[in-house]
């Protein structure tokens, strides 16, 4: 009985799982068979760079089959990862999410079999430049125009969405820096200053996760952190009060309270430097958070007004800026009851520096005195202010009277 004899080649055209498996293991005897198959993904190519609707499935599984045995045929796929990524980078917003998403994975796998020998072909293709800047542009910090209110829900669908996408930009912007990818991309100053428009985002969740980036913080660590270790102050007051004749009680209370001092000094000996060095016009980016801390002072709550002061802060003493109403501000914290005074303390420290006016200093050390050092307060009060002093004295020692 004669059979029709059929070409290898049409047998495996319908299958090519079971061609990718077959050139896998010789991929010479197979190399006619993948060139047919390339022929037909450049035809589809063409035609779906015309219509992307059209033929869109069969597109797909023949990206994924040729990323697969990419590494067989080197040469003839050598422009491959440049035109999933042109094509990715120049029609990412018309492309279908199936299609986008092929492409990601499909450049990835790429990348893990060593065909894609940089991450240059895949990072900005995935996260452009543009789209941070977007995402985080936004004139009028805070603004007036009654959707958003500082520290409530956003009731806007749209106010909603841009602030979802302007923290996914901070997010993915923070994971590239962690991950080393920036430096390696050469768009770090670049970067930062995407993240920068984001300390003066209109939603205080978009801004606090930028803060955060600059003084090498996690937001969630830092609010356990806040919740767990540190003492109220007005409360070690009032007990001290309470238990005056406990010598042991009155020793714990300066021990909590210099530990807190402690542990908030070691914090604020890890600020993220890199970042804060490739500031661009670092003196109007101090202004500007300042700016935002004054003018809407009554509507941050204080732990977001404190990230604020810390950020501002140390850029004030990274580049021995001179923002004096910063002083003015700060000086109406300074009360030995007042709430994460250690935290305020240290941000006042961290401003001082060898350029500061000691004219604008003058006032501060004096409400400390007035305020921490006298007999009418506990010892832990007396010494967080004999120390805050001693600081700013030491970084300018010209602002004592």
């Amino acid at each position: 009985m004669e059979r029709n004899h059929v070409p290898r080649g049409a047998l495996l055209t319908s299958n090519l799982p079971q061609l990718q498996n077959l050139i896998k293991r010789d991929p010479a005897a197979y190399k006619e068979e993948f060139l047919q198959q390339w022929n037909h993904y450049e035809s589809i190519r063409k035609i779906f760079q015309i219509n992307p609707d059209e033929q869109a499935q069969q597109f797909r599984q023949l990206i994924s089959f040729i990323a697969q045995v990419a590494q067989c045929y080197p040469q003839e796929t050598a422009d491959f990862p440049n035109r999933l990524s042109a094509l990715l980078l120049e029609s990412y917003s018309t492309l279908n999410p199936d299609t986008r998403k092929t492409l990601v994975q499909n450049l990835v796998m790429l990348r893990n079999k060593s065909v894609i020998t940089s991450i240059e072909q895949i990072a900005p293709h995935s996260f452009p430049l543009t789209l941070s800047y977007n995402f985080l542009d936004s004139s009028n910090p805070g603004g007036d125009k009654g959707k958003l209110r500082v520290g409530t829900t956003v009731v806007d669908a749209s106010s909603k969405q841009s602030a979802d996408e302007a923290m996914w930009a901070v997010v993915m912007a923070k994971e590239l820096w962690k991950k080393g990818v920036w430096p390696e991309l050469g768009t770090m100053p670049r970067r930062c200053r995407s993240l920068a428009l984001g300390c003066f985002h209109p939603h205080t969740k978009v801004q606090s996760a930028s803060l955060h980036f600059f003084l090498g913080s996690d937001e969630e660590e830092e609010e356990e952190s806040d919740e767990d270790d540190i003492p109220d102050v007005k409360a070690l007051h009032h007990r001290r009060e309470v238990n005056k004749k406990n010598k042991e009680f009155r020793k714990k209370a300066c021990q909590d309270f210099e530990i807190c001092s402690q542990e908030k000094n070691a914090e604020s000996a890890t600020p993220n430097l890199p970042a804060l060095q490739l500031l661009n016009d670092p003196q109007t980016f101090g202004e500007k958070l300042y700016d935002n801390l004054s003018r809407y002072d009554k509507r941050y709550s204080l732990d977001h007004k404190i990230l604020l002061m810390q950020l501002l802060s140390r850029v004030m003493g990274a580049h021995q800026l001179c923002i004096l109403g910063f002083y003015n501000y700060i000086i109406k914290y300074l009360t030995y009851h007042q709430l994460r005074i250690p935290a305020i303390l240290v941000s006042l420290a961290q401003s001082v520096h060898s350029l500061t006016p000691p004219d604008a200093l003058t006032p501060v050390i004096r409400k400390i005195a007035n305020e921490f050092v006298h007999p009418g307060v506990g010892p832990e009060v007396i010494a967080a202010g004999l120390n805050s002093i001693r600081e700013v004295c030491r970084r300018q020692p010209w602002c004592k009277t």
